[in-house]
């Protein structure tokens, strides 16, 4: 087996050739020979797929041609038995590094072998086929093969196209598509179009649509791990859009929401920490944030509601900042453009601050069962009910610098 040097390579082994005899290299140490070598022939087996080999000073021998050195990097595809080992185009250039014919070969010989690196990025197009250069290797036209090839903080790319697939991220990985209104992920309507259960994943630029029907626990892209970035995403016409669900340090940014069946985004059961900026719903059937029991630390900042609202319900030390909501429907979001609520028991401490109210259906801002909340600096107009209204067994809450405009109440208690 092949051991650390201890420097910047990977791996690394001198190894002495000589003819008649065979020899195998357990390069991973998993005891299975990853290259064998056969003397008077050239290298002729390879057994371990998606390992990228250097080769350093490959001397090839034989009597009808002069020695030729090389040092260039081997990507290994698949076992390959035959009369050749021929590399794939490893530097992009149209080139294969290596072609060694086993018939005109007398004598290989291989001073140094080091293992590069792992497979750090993929390719997903829905165009690729078996014709496709390095197909089954880093070239794959459903996006879940490319999650299971590539290695453990690698990349994969998707360019534009149609998915039909239930993607499960199951390890620490950026997953880019190329344009967020053509890279399209749908869900068939069958379960969820993308569920994200590692932490630190990254993902971008995709649509999410067609989730399966029913449940708390479906939607566009459902998440039960830490430390994730979701950003300019479409999500549409899923169960829920997005679902946080016992989760914390989620980052969710420039993304749009819409014709959600329930909630646009869900935050639920013991999620903490959790950011929602710069997005945009519309058009939801229930609320379009909801933050429930029980949760804390949500920040709901600078996005823009259209018929719709957000309601946090048994949550604690939460900000709504900066956004506005128009033309929120007291169905869509409990009772109010902005909901203070409880479910279970009672939340505490959040601040509502600058935001943008118009048109509420009901109230502008409704606080139940709360307390030590900070309602300020809202300008709050047009709502057929109150522009605030502090419902049962709230106190110890505190409003002030708000603008009430045109409100059939401007504010009850």
């Amino acid at each position: 087996a092949l051991s650390n040097n201890g420097s910047t390579e990977l791996w690394r082994h001198e190894l002495a050739y000589s003819t008649g005899d065979l020899f195998g290299f357990d390069i991973n140490g998993n005891g299975s020979y990853e290259i064998v070598f056969f003397a008077n022939k050239a290298m002729y087996g390879v057994t371990t797929k998606g390992t990228v080999f250097k080769i350093l000073n490959l001397d090839v021998i034989d009597d009808w041609k002069p020695m030729i050195s090389r040092t260039g990097r081997v990507t290994v595809e698949k076992s390959r038995y035959g009369a050749y080992l021929t590399t794939a185009d490893t530097n992009g250039n149209g080139v294969e590094e290596f072609l060694i014919e086993e018939d005109f070969v007398d004598h290989v010989r291989i001073s140094a072998i080091e293992v590069v690196s792992s497979l750090s990025t993929v390719y997903v197009d829905d165009n690729y086929n078996t014709s496709t250069p390095g197909w089954g290797y880093d070239h794959f036209n459903k996006i879940q093969d490319g999650i299971d090839a590539v290695d453990e903080g690698g990349t994969v790319y998707v360019y534009n196209g149609t998915y039909y697939e239930n993607v499960v991220v199951n390890k620490r990985i950026d997953l880019i598509g190329e344009d967020k209104n053509n890279t399209i992920i749908d869900g068939n309507s069958l379960g969820n179009p993308l569920t994200i259960n590692a932490n630190y994943v990254n993902l971008s630029n995709f649509t999410l649509r067609n989730s399966g029907p029913g449940g708390d626990l479906i939607a566009g892209i459902y998440i039960t791990s830490d430390h994730n970035r979701i950003h300019d995403c479409n999500i549409y016409n899923n169960e829920q859009g997005i679902v946080c669900w016992y989760t914390s340090h989620n980052y969710i940014e420039n993304c749009s929401v819409w014709d959600s069946h329930q909630q646009g985004i869900g935050i639920g059961w013991n999620s903490h920490y959790i950011v929602v900026k710069n997005c945009y719903l519309y058009d939801n059937n229930a609320e379009d944030i909801k933050a429930t029991n029980p949760s804390s630390h949500i920040s709901i900042i600078n996005n823009k509601i259209v018929n719709g609202g957000i309601c946090i319900e048994d949550t604690s030390y939460c900000v709504i900042r900066n956004c506005t909501i128009h033309n929120a429907f007291g169905s869509k979001s409990s009772k109010g453009s902005i909901s203070i609520c409880y479910y279970i028991g009672s939340g505490h401490d959040n601040l509502v601050e600058n935001n943008i109210i118009k048109n509420s259906h009901q109230y502008g801002i409704w606080i139940e069962k709360n307390r030590n909340n900070v309602i300020r600096n809202n300008i709050i107009e047009n709502s057929s009910q109150a522009g605030i209204f502090i419902d049962l067994y709230s106190y110890n809450n505190y409003i002030y610098h708000n603008n009430f405009i045109n409100n059939t109440i401007q504010a009850y208690d």
